[in-house]
């Protein structure tokens, strides 16, 4: 009994841990992501150090991949000495480290025995998390949290407080519950993994996220593509496109649910209920008929007959698809729809206009791309450093709001750390995506399955990461890394050969000893990352207990708290302002004068800190100087983009 619990241990820790960071905002703060890296590798030491990881040595794939997310995180800490932003370059490199220790993990604990049962387990956690969200929007008030405030109206986001991030993890789940559904032991289980999917095409229905519902077309058509035979698959992809149809439909009839609750708020609730109870009917008829199709097909497994389909026929359906594709596009007018993407969507002092599927605004995203084009035209060779997108559109808005992320990973890491950082990031994903698609010659059932879907994942959220901040969403970086580690990893790679000779034992010794050193290698790795992880961590706590101190007045417990933070990080800003802020209290002015001019030129693109060195100096009686610094930090503020340039 013990040992079939063991057995199932991945599917078990994986499938909470999903959900667990789903509830915890998806690990995005910086407390948060830092809690959850040291206990990452922290795990990775315990692992090897107690031989609780099935550890079997990687091959060429697992370290050419591992070497390059490790050199872009080694760029992301070079560039603290060149960056518009030293400290959100640590930062920058800290994430990296746990992605990397994410990645190091999947290597090291994924085997061919026991990767479906990871694979089940992000499946079974995403969907519970799509459920979750599904009633937040179906029972308004039933599921809440603070960053909910806000969201469009008629828009779902629990629990991350973001509807397109929500809409991605879901989105990325649904290959993984569709592999689910062709490569689960019992029909049961795969009645329930499809089952489950209408119910997550309504969640991402709702979330009114553009980028997922791309990136789901995305994952999907590239199972269907990855998966043989695809009978079984074709069928999954009728029984559950159908029951999605049906519940999008059903949501699209009810309008005081799917646009704007607080209208008519009974209503709203009177259409969620009777749609909870539609879409239970239609996710058990899916589920069923799925099942039931393959008991009657005797597939028990992914062998069912192969659709014969002769090359005239599939050059056939090339022409028709090729020809629908381009009448599409002479329909639309591609002018017009560049310009209204060129539209921003935003109003001042309002939300998102981008909100809705049907909105054609890019929501800014032409001049947040822009603007990190521009930032890699300033500083080509290796960018303004990691984390610097911040300061530079500050420096340079285009739009009169505040944007901490370029809304693209590939052009933010371009602008951030230039054309190394993104041949690093790309070849990471590229290799690796390359690999899987290697692994699958040859493979069959449920293996041939479990790679598709794998590769099927990472390309979704390779996909949306293109077009929103979702690599700072630690749950769904880690999830796609996850995969990425599998992949290349010996979770799917071919069995060697199981018995060497004897006359080879020399050979197995020398490789013994390089495993070894190997995870010496490793847990010395860890160690340093630990390190690095609590520095941020604990300078951020020593921040907090300054502020406290500070509010109820006592500034020595103040200073020392934030004297601590700097020493930590000597590097960052944040600390030097907080004591500009203590000491400006107090009304010594001479020394808050010396702290944020020492935080300025760590950050000089901040223009929170030209505001507070105004203040200090008005406090002085050096009215040119406030000026000055007011004039500085008003041309620094996005928010006031245009009448700072008007000024200008």
């Amino acid at each position: 009994m013990s040992k079939r619990l063991l057995k199932h241990a991945p599917t078990a820790v994986v499938s909470v841990a999903v959900l667990g960071l789903a509830l915890a905002d998806g690990a995005y703060g910086l407390t948060a992501r830092g809690i959850l890296a040291i206990a990452l590798w922290w795990a990775i030491i315990l692992g090897l150090g107690f031989g609780l990881l099935p550890f079997r040595r990687p091959g060429r794939e697992a370290f050419l991949t591992g070497g390059l997310l490790a050199g872009l995180g080694m760029l992301a800490a070079l560039s603290i000495a060149w960056s518009l932003s030293p400290e959100r370059s640590f930062v920058e490199f800290d994430r990296i480290a746990l992605y990397l220790g994410v990645f190091i993990l999947a290597v090291l604990a994924g085997t061919r025995e026991n990767v479906t049962r990871w694979a089940d387990g992000l499946a079974i956690g995403i969907g519970a998390v799509g459920l979750l969200a599904l009633a937040s929007g179906l029972f308004p008030g039933l599921l809440v949290n603070e960053n909910l405030a806000r969201i469009p109206e008629g828009q779902i986001a629990f629990p991350f407080g973001y509807w397109n991030a929500l809409g991605v993890m879901l989105a990325m789940g649904l290959p993984l519950l569709l592999r689910a559904s062709l490569a689960a032991r019992s029909l049961v289980a795969r009645g329930l993994a499809l089952g489950v999917v209408p119910g997550l095409s309504a969640a991402i229905f709702l979330s009114g996220s553009r980028g997922a519902v791309g990136a789901s077309l995305v994952g999907v058509v590239a199972l269907l593509v990855l998966v043989k035979p695809r009978a079984a698959a074709i069928w999954a992809m009728v029984c559950a496109g159908a029951g999605s149809a049906l519940v999008i439909a059903a949501l699209v009839t009810r309008d005081a649910l799917a646009e704007a609750p607080s209208r008519a708020p009974a209503l709203a609730a009177a259409q969620g209920r009777s749609f909870a109870a539609i879409a239970l009917v239609v996710c058990t008829v899916a589920g069923l008929a799925y099942a039931g199709g393959l008991a009657s097909a005797r597939a028990r497994a992914i062998s069912p007959p192969r659709l014969a389909v002769g090359r005239p026929v599939r050059i056939a359906l090339g022409v028709l698809a090729a020809a629908a594709v381009t009448g599409a596009l002479l329909a639309a007018d591609l002018g017009q729809a560049l310009e209204g993407f060129k539209q921003t969507g935003f109003k001042r002092g309002g939300t998102a206009g981008e909100s809705g599927l049907v909105s054609g605004a890019g929501g800014g995203r032409y001049q947040i791309w822009s603007a990190a084009l521009e930032e890699f035209g300033a500083y080509p060779v290796l960018g303004g450093g990691a984390g610097s997108y911040e300061s530079w559109w500050a420096a340079n808005p285009q739009f009169p709001l505040f944007v901490r992320d370029a809304h693209s990973l590939y052009l933010e890491t371009l602008g951030e750390l230039g054309l190394p950082g993104l041949a690093l990031l790309l070849g990471a994903l590229g290799y690796g995506l390359l690999t899987g698609l290697r692994r699958l010659r040859g493979r069959a059932g449920v293996e041939r399955a479990t790679i598709a879907g794998l590769c099927a994942t990472l390309l979704t959220f390779a996909f949306a990461a293109g077009l929103d901040w979702m690599w700072e969403m630690p749950l769904l970086t880690g999830v796609a890394i996850l995969c990425l580690g599998f992949m290349v990893g010996p979770a799917t790679a071919l069995e060697a050969s199981s018995s060497a000779p004897a006359e080879h034992a020399p050979v197995r010794a020398r490789r013994g000893r390089r495993s070894f050193n190997l995870g010496v290698a490793v847990i010395a790795a860890a160690w340093l990352v630990i390190c690095a992880q609590g520095v941020p961590l604990l300078s951020e706590m020593r921040l907090q207990d300054s502020r406290r101190a500070a509010g109820r007045g006592d500034f020595g417990a103040a200073a020392r708290a934030a004297e601590g933070a700097r020493m930590l990080q000597p590097w960052a800003g944040t600390p030097y302002r907080q004591l500009a802020l203590i000491e400006r209290d107090r009304g010594d002015t001479a020394v808050a004068r010396r702290y944020i001019n020492a935080a300025i030129e760590r950050e000089p693109a901040n223009y929170e800190l030209w505001r507070i060195a105004a203040q200090i100096e008005a406090n002085a009686d050096n009215r040119a100087g406030a000026r000055q610094r007011l004039e500085r930090s008003r041309r620094l503020d996005p928010t006031l983009a245009g009448t700072a340039r008007a000024a200008g």
